[in-house]
């Protein structure tokens, strides 16, 4: 029988992330390509605050340390993940090759 050091995994802080999972009217897919392997952080998407999409809920987003004064990360879960119409037109503008057509 193992002593259990496997399952003492350390939990490092990070910047606290909003979970972005809206519901509801005005949503479309996120549509994000195939080929962008998750994560993903695309800075600056909305408003400047940067979008991190991650496959699962169970997968770690990278990189959430937000510098001095800037807003967190919003985390999506999920590459056709419902999100704000309006938000989807600001990260299409910013990052048009990450999207299907």
């Amino acid at each position: 029988m193992g002593c259990g050091c496997n399952k003492k995994k350390k939990v490092t802080a990070v910047q606290e992330s909003v979970d972005y999972t809206p519901n509801g009217g005005g949503t479309v897919r996120l549509g994000l390509k195939d080929t962008i392997h998750l994560p993903v952080k695309l800075p600056g998407a909305i408003n400047g605050q940067d979008i991190v999409v991650v496959a699962n809920k169970k997968q770690q987003a990278p990189n959430l340390q937000a510098t001095v004064g800037s807003k967190p990360a919003i985390v999506i879960v999920g590459r056709n993940a419902l999100v704000d119409v309006d938000h989807k037109q600001q990260m299409l503008e910013k990052w048009p090759s990450a999207f299907n057509g």
